[in-house]
């Protein structure tokens, strides 16, 4: 796949449609529906961006279906040690995080997908 690309010059997000008229002597397993994407340079800044914004709509999603859920509430805010009086909530969990704080680093495009999986997985083992 690279060597097509580097051939037509095509890189990252474009789509293309091959055939063996296209190409001489390239034979495909499989026909090629239109809109077929391929990926050919996969450490080109175009397709880091496209997989980067594809991974951050389904964090997104699943952001979503958390707070619709009916204890979203619980963890949407930071713990307020002083009012529910534990004092010692610090030295127990020394990484606080909650949905709320993981919302507003979706908005504010901080992510990267791997880092809100992490801070999912921290709100709920903090539990």
């Amino acid at each position: 796949p690279f060597f097509i690309g580097q051939k037509l010059h095509v890189y990252g997000n474009q789509l293309l449609a091959l055939n063996s008229w296209y190409i001489p002597g390239l034979k495909l397993r499989s026909k090629l529906r239109e809109g077929t994407r391929l990926w050919l340079d996969p450490t080109s800044e175009d397709e880091e961006e496209f997989m980067h914004e594809e991974l951050a709509g389904r964090c997104e999603k699943v952001l979503f279906a958390l707070q619709r859920h009916r204890f979203f509430s619980i963890f949407a805010y930071p713990v307020d040690t002083v009012m529910l009086n534990i004092p010692d909530y610090p030295e127990v969990v020394k990484n606080p995080m909650d949905l709320g704080t993981v919302a507003d680093k979706m908005r504010t495009k901080e992510y990267k997908p791997k880092d809100f999986e992490f801070d999912c997985r921290l709100t709920f083992e903090n539990c």
